[in-house]
């Protein structure tokens, strides 16, 4: 058993010394702990040169060390979620405002989803770009690749849902759900015409409808986007909004088409917002929140089923975007990756 004695000049091992645990400079046998480590720079680097690898067995650790050290992981989730600027955990971050809209009576759902869309215009224009214009089959590849991301998790989440549905004894749903079975079927394994079922065993499941819808039309909006400048790309996406909702008011890629093209726009100029409007446009979104929550206006606005929910959810979006847009230019680390999966 080692032992270590002070002498003069620092800290030195006993030559009888045959490994194992780090004893503390006492007289008493067998006594393990850590042993304070001497301030001078002398006396630090003998410690280390002729101290072993100590065994945690034998080791008395301090138990606000082992506290401190199980709650790092969740601490730095919490800082992480407090001021989401990486692009994995910003898009958790709305995911959570989606739960928290459909466990509670906030009517906010459609803020984050709107942003969702910006951030999806952004990515598909840049993916375009450099790699699937250079592909041997653009479009199909394309089209293809964007299917099997969606495809997969709609058709298991379903299957899952039916089968929780003749589990508990819901068969009045059941039967709502299989009187359209075509369509169903259809909408699920393609995911267009999804938002427009009758009865949707997902009900989130309307915005990838929408995703789908986007993909459909891409290319063009790729290229136009790529042509025109980005005020007048913007300006006819809004223009083909407003036609769209006086033809057809329905849940389809004309209502949103505005979200996708502000991050294609993004994308294409290479739109970078500078730290403090970043930052700003987080801290504005929050405090008005907040703000609004707090004050009288609340079920004019942010209140289940309030009357100007929606205006109230496209502002809180806009003032988010550049924070949106300023994440997607981050390089995420590995815990921020896992993150960009839960959502």
């Amino acid at each position: 058993m080692a032992r270590v004695a002070r002498r003069s000049g620092g800290w030195a091992k006993d030559s009888r010394s045959s490994g194992g645990a780090l004893p503390c400079a006492s007289s008493r046998p067998h006594h393990h702990c850590v042993v304070p480590l001497p301030l001078n720079g002398e006396d630090f680097g003998s410690a280390l040169r002729n101290v072993k690898p100590l065994s945690l067995n034998n080791v008395h650790v301090p138990l606000h060390l082992i506290t401190s050290i199980h709650l790092m992981p969740l601490l730095d989730l919490l800082r992480r979620l407090v001021w989401p600027s990486g692009p994995g955990v910003f898009r958790l971050w709305l995911a959570l405002v989606v739960l928290l809209h459909h466990y509670t009576r906030i009517e906010l759902g459609k803020m984050p989803v709107l942003v969702f869309f910006a951030l999806s215009g952004f990515w598909i224009q840049r993916m375009w770009q450099e790699r699937y214009a250079l592909s041997r089959r653009p479009y199909a590849t394309f089209l293809i690749s964007r299917w099997w991301r969606i495809a997969p998790m709609m058709v298991l989440a379903s299957a899952t849902m039916l089968a929780a549905f003749a589990a508990l004894g819901m068969w009045s749903d059941l039967a709502q759900v299989t009187s359209a079975a075509p369509r169903q079927v259809f909408s699920t394994v393609f995911g267009l015409g999804y938002a427009l079922l009758p009865t949707r065993l997902l009900g989130p499941g309307w915005s990838l409808d929408i995703e789908m819808q986007f993909y459909l039309a891409a290319p063009l909006l790729v290229f136009a986007v790529k042509r025109l400048p980005a005020v007048i790309a913007l300006g006819l996406a809004f223009g083909v909004q407003m036609l769209g909702l006086i033809l057809w008011a329905d849940v389809v890629l004309t209502t949103f088409l505005p979200w996708f093209v502000i991050g294609m726009a993004a994308a294409r100029h290479d739109w970078k917002p500078p730290p403090a409007l970043a930052n700003a446009s987080l801290i504005a979104t929050v405090g008005l929140l907040v703000g609004v929550w707090l004050s009288p206006w609340c079920a004019l606005v942010l209140a289940r089923d309030a009357p100007q929910w929606a205006p109230f959810n496209m502002a809180i979006a806009l003032l988010l975007i550049p924070f949106a847009m300023a994440t997607v230019q981050r390089r995420g680390d590995r815990v921020d990756a896992v993150m960009a999966d839960q959502s």
